[in-house]
C-alpha cells in the first residue's frame, strides 16, 4: 500500500506546508494531498484561513522532487473544466509528472462556503458533466484521475477513468465497491483517505481520541496499530492510504514514516 498525507492547508503560514512536504519526502511517504476549500473550519470568514488548492500544490511541488502531489479533491463547479485541466496540466509539467488529480462534487462545508461568499451553487447535473469533461481532458494528458464520490454515478465515472477515492469509507464498503468494479471487468485504482490520530503510545492516542466528538470517523493508535488498520483497508481493495492528521504533534510525520515502513515490510 502507498501512503500519503494531507497538507496543512488550514493554517496561516505557508511554512507549515513547506515543512511537512520536505519531511514527508525525507521519511519516504508516497504522496502529499491538498484539500479544496475557500474557507477554514466551520465555513466562517473569520475562522482559520484556507490555502487555495493549486497554490498549495505548487508550493509542495517546489519543495520536493520525487513524492506525488495531488488534490483531495478538486471541486467540480468552482473552476471551468478547461481551466482546471490547464491548471493540473501545468502543475504536472512543473513537477515532472508527479500530479494526481482527485475530483469531486464537494461536501457539506462546500455548500456553506457558497452561501457565506455569495456564490451561485452549481447544479448537481452540471457538476457531474464538468467533472466528466475535466477527467477526460486530464486523461488525454496522461494524468491519473481519482473520483471522490460515493454515489452510483460517481462510482460509474470512477470506473470510466480508473480511479476512485473513498473518504472515511469502512473496509466493507471498500470491498463492496471493489467487487462492483471487478464484476464490470474494469481496473480501478482505489484509494482510502480519512482522519488519523497517531501517537508513539497507543494508550495516549486512545485517550485523546476518546475526548473527541467526531471519534467515529477517526483511526487512532501508535504506528503499529495504524498500520494494522490500513492493512485491513488494503485487504479490502485500497492501494493507497491517505492520512489527514488529527491533533498533529512533533514527530507525526516521522511516525507516518514508520507506518509506511511497516506496510512495506508486511507486503514483502
Amino acid at each position: 500500500m502507498y501512503l500519503g498525507v494531507c497538507l496543512p492547508t488550514f493554517v496561516g503560514s505557508v511554512d507549515a506546508v513547506t515543512e511537512m512536504a520536505t519531511r514527508a519526502e525525507q521519511v519516504g511517504l508516497d504522496g502529499l494531498f491538498a484539500f479544496d476549500h475557500l474557507l477554514g473550519s466551520g465555513g466562517r470568514v473569520a475562522s482559520r484561513p484556507a490555502m487555495e488548492l493549486t497554490v498549495a500544490m505548487s508550493q509542495a511541488i517546489a519543495t520536493t522532487s520525487t513524492i506525488r502531489v495531488g488534490s483531495l479533491v478538486a471541486r467540480a463547479g468552482l473552476r471551468p473544466p478547461a481551466m482546471m485541466a490547464h491548471q493540473f496540466n501545468t502543475l504536472d509539467r512543473i513537477s515532472g509528472g508527479r500530479v494526481i488529480a482527485g475530483l469531486g462534487f464537494g461536501d457539506a462545508q462546500s455548500r456553506t462556503e457558497y452561501e457565506v461568499l455569495g456564490l451561485r451553487p452549481t447544479p448537481h447535473a452540471e457538476r457531474l458533466a464538468w467533472m466528466r469533461l475535466t477527467a477526460t481532458l486530464l486523461g488525454d494528458r496522461g494524468i491519473p484521475v481519482w473520483i471522490g464520490a460515493s454515489s452510483l454515478e460517481g462510482r460509474r465515472l470512477a470506473a470510466e477513468v480508473g480511479g476512485w477515492n473513498a473518504w472515511a469509507a469502512a473496509p466493507d464498503t471498500i470491498a463492496r465497491v471493489a467487487t462492483e468494479f471487478d464484476a464490470d471487468r474494469v481496473r480501478v485504482n482505489i484509494s482510502w483517505a480519512g482522519s488519523v490520530l497517531v501517537r508513539p503510545d497507543a494508550g495516549a492516542a486512545q485517550a485523546l481520541w476518546a475526548q473527541r466528538s467526531d471519534k467515529e470517523a477517526i483511526i487512532w493508535g501508535d504506528p503499529s496499530r495504524i498500520a494494522d488498520q490500513l492493512r485491513v483497508r488494503q485487504a479490502a481493495g485500497a492501494r493507497w492510504g491517505i492520512v489527514a492528521l488529527v491533533e498533529p504533534c512533533a514527530g507525526s510525520i516521522e511516525m507516518l514514516g514508520e507506518v509506511r515502513s511497516l506496510l512495506r515490510r508486511r507486503a514483502r
